[in-house]
């Protein structure tokens, strides 16, 4: 079954390859613009967004209100700066580009709640020493309606290497067709924590997921030319990848526990996925200023991650049953500034 699956997933990626290069013997008769040769660097900085990593850290019950309400505890994850690079060489005389390229994302967020009624932290689960269950103990016994006290923090790193070849296809007086093929490689760290206290005992949990992956990576877009040094750009390049997945997650009864009777009492739990199949589809629009063989251009990126976020090892209730959340998919919204160099070659100027 998991070979079926795999082979699959190799099919479909290489129907939606097969669309982007039917593009291209498409436009195979139309003449292509003729670049200069030379070499070519590359420069990005952004302010990303990420959206859509809405993993729970804990989940609370209050009985206080009629009817009884229950709150999904998530972190708030602020924007954050991103960077890219790259080098490439133009060949000229219509035979396009090789460029390799690199981008990169971390972000660090943090933040301490106090909520009325019960907290069960949602990182590990049910296991060997019971199921974390908080309620505020101030007076020696629990008590409900007075709030408890937790943290949690989270921790998100992506990067990107793309090999890429490139050209460019002269549509009209004013519009050019971008396109390119060729790979990627992947990667997606989350670390995950939770500290709370019932005022009688400390409780701790983390979790952190590895991914690893590299496939297939096929673009297209357009430029469209509005005066003589001003033009937007707009454009798509999926990947379809392959790789490995992995994860572990603890609980830790600090200063002992219903279950734990010579503190600190730890348990872990790990989970590997050798079979990972995940995708990334790149948009972006923006605008784009060319004086000489530089090019300046500023606007919206987005860039969607699909089963990177797919739990290893999924959080446990009673009798082993999963409740971690199906949800797989998050995505990194940008504002983007960039620069392109051409240098080493003849340089291309501007048509008067």
């Amino acid at each position: 079954m998991t070979f079926d699956l795999k082979k699959t997933h190799v099919v479909e990626s290489a129907r939606r390859a097969g669309f982007f290069f039917s593009l291209l013997f498409l436009f195979g008769g139309i003449s292509r613009a003729a670049e200069p040769r030379g070499w070519l660097l590359t420069l990005d900085a952004a302010l990303a967004q990420p959206a859509g990593m809405d993993r729970p850290i804990a989940l609370v019950t209050n009985g206080n209100t009629f009817p009884p309400s229950s709150e999904r505890i998530t972190l708030g994850h602020d924007s954050d700066f991103a960077w890219g690079a790259g080098v490439g060489y133009d060949f000229g005389m219509d035979y396009g580009r090789v460029q390799v390229s690199y981008w990169t994302f971390e972000n660090d967020d943090a933040e301490t709640f106090s909520k009325t009624g019960l907290v069960t932290p949602a990182l590990f689960g049910y296991g060997y020493y019971g199921y974390m269950l908080m309620c505020n103990q101030s007076f020696g016994s629990c008590d409900p309606t007075l709030p408890v006290r937790f943290s949690g923090s989270s921790n998100v790193k992506a990067s990107t290497w793309d090999l890429d070849y490139a050209d460019v296809v002269e549509v009209g007086e004013r519009f050019q067709l971008r396109w390119l093929a060729g790979l990627r490689t992947a990667s997606y760290e989350e670390e995950q924590s939770f500290r709370g206290t019932d005022e009688l005992y400390t409780y701790l949990q983390d979790k952190s997921v590895n991914v690893d992956a590299i496939g297939i990576r096929v673009g297209a877009g357009g430029d469209f030319r509005i005066t003589q040094h001003f033009s937007l750009r707009a454009g798509l390049a999926y990947s379809s990848l392959l790789g490995s997945s992995d994860g572990k997650s603890s609980q830790t009864f600090l200063d002992g526990g219903v279950s734990c009777s010579s503190p600190p009492c730890t348990e872990e739990r790990t989970g590997k996925d050798k079979e990972f199949s995940g995708s990334i589809l790149d948009l972006e629009l923006r605008g784009v200023w060319s004086a000489g063989p530089v090019d300046v251009s500023l606007g919206f990126t987005s860039s969607r991650w699909d089963g990177f976020s797919r739990d290893p090892v999924p959080t446990q209730g009673f009798l082993g049953i999963s409740e971690t959340t199906p949800d797989d998919s998050f995505s990194f919204d940008s504002f983007e500034v960039g620069l392109l160099w051409r240098f080493g070659g003849t340089q291309r100027f501007s048509a008067p």
